[in-house]
């Protein structure tokens, strides 16, 4: 028969022996509301859901704001749908144009955000800090469209992997507003280090289908320490490099605005890597590169300009 109870609602379901919810019915169960404990993982309160009978919805994360956990997952009408203790696992368990939010502390993981629309903040008063597991990935890497990250801090530790990037955006309409990147005892690795590295390529090594990086907003952004690279070999660190690849579609409007970028070998570089009729170079279609009202200090060399076929040259105002 069907269920007498369609829905379960507002409920603790904590510490059970066996099942937390067990729906032997044949009609679906609406278990969508209810804590199924902290958790980090779906297999994890997958595993305390059963019985023989129709299917049970549940969201895997639900909790309210009493709980105080680490990152809070809310959809497009602001409603709390998730929560985690990693930002990982809040990205990937949100949907398009939903929103996380994440509380003070240092994050040891590193964050590859494929949702669009997708927006990354810290909760109100907080300074989060993401510090890379490893100098093999990224701290944040977005190859999405339309990303916000807000008040997300990234330190990287000390160089030992092949390439130690604090952000890597290679998405268009993204915006990286108000945080801070550093890079602690750099002492040179395989490749240069990067506080952000906007590009026309994704981490995969995969371009950006049929379309160039367009329209990305850094805004009060500092970067400092990305140093020791290999400058004589045209390998220095940099604080930021826009940098477009073999073949790209091209990289335009991006805008630079404030932020300190302090201690790197490069404060703000430019550098097309285009090889090719079929390659788009920074600034493509009049659409220039503009910095505007940033603090340089104690870098070798404050802003490089490494363009090849740019149509337009960068517009360098009041820093």
């Amino acid at each position: 028969e069907d269920n007498t109870v369609d829905s379960l609602t507002n409920n603790h379901f904590i510490d059970n022996d066996l099942l937390a919810v067990a729906n032997s019915a044949s009609g679906e169960l609406d278990a969508t509301e209810n804590f199924f404990g902290t958790v980090n993982s779906i297999d994890d309160v997958e595993d305390q859901i059963g019985g023989s009978g129709g299917d049970t919805e549940f969201k895997p994360f639900f909790t309210t704001e009493a709980f105080d956990q680490d990152v809070l997952v809310f959809d497009d009408d602001d409603n709390q749908v998730a929560f985690s203790e990693e930002i990982q696992t809040g990205v990937d368990i949100a949907e398009d144009d939903h929103r996380v939010e994440v509380t003070d502390g240092e994050y040891d993981e590193s964050v590859e955000i494929d949702v669009e629309g997708l927006t990354l903040e810290a909760a109100a008063g907080a300074e989060p800090t993401v510090e890379a597991s490893d100098g093999d990935t990224p701290a944040i890497v977005v190859d999405v469209d339309d990303v916000e990250i807000d008040g997300i801090n990234a330190k990287l530790p000390e160089d030992e992997g092949d390439t130690d990037q604090g952000f890597r955006v290679a998405g268009s309409g993204v915006t990286v507003t108000d945080l801070t990147i550093t890079q602690e005892d750099s002492v040179g690795g395989d490749s240069p280090n990067v506080g952000i590295l906007v590009t026309d390529q994704e981490r995969d090594s995969e371009l950006r289908d049929g379309s160039a990086t367009t329209d990305v907003m850094i805004d009060n952004v500092n970067v400092d320490g990305f140093e020791g690279g290999d400058i004589e070999a045209n390998e220095p660190g940099s604080g930021i490099l826009i940098a477009t690849q073999d073949e790209g579609d091209g990289i335009s409007d991006v805008t630079i605005l404030g932020g300190d970028i302090t201690n790197n070998d490069q404060g703000i570089a430019l550098f097309d890597q285009q090889d090719g009729d079929d390659s788009a170079p920074i600034g493509d279609d009049d659409d220039v590169v503009t910095i505007e009202g940033v603090n340089f200090d104690d870098n070798s060399n404050d802003i490089n300009l490494v363009t090849t076929e740019a149509s337009e040259q960068p517009v360098i105002d009041d820093n």
